[in-house]
């Protein structure tokens, strides 16, 4: 069984951070037996007033 799960990364220049933040967690899937199988970035949008957001396309898998 597969399943595909998007995840929206930003920079966190407004906030205290300084390697982003995931808006999506994957610990859930993890922990209940899914692996990642691929990892591929899908684009990004934003500029120095917005920050940058990227989007990250996650293809998990379940025996």
């Amino acid at each position: 069984m597969q399943k595909l799960v998007t995840i929206l990364l930003h920079d966190s220049s407004r906030d205290s951070g300084q390697h982003g933040e995931v808006e999506e967690h994957l610990q859930d899937y993890l922990s209940e037996g899914w692996r990642i199988t691929s990892v591929t970035p899908v684009g990004q949008t934003g500029g120095q007033s917005r920050g940058t957001r990227a989007w990250l396309a996650i293809v998990l898998v379940r025996d």
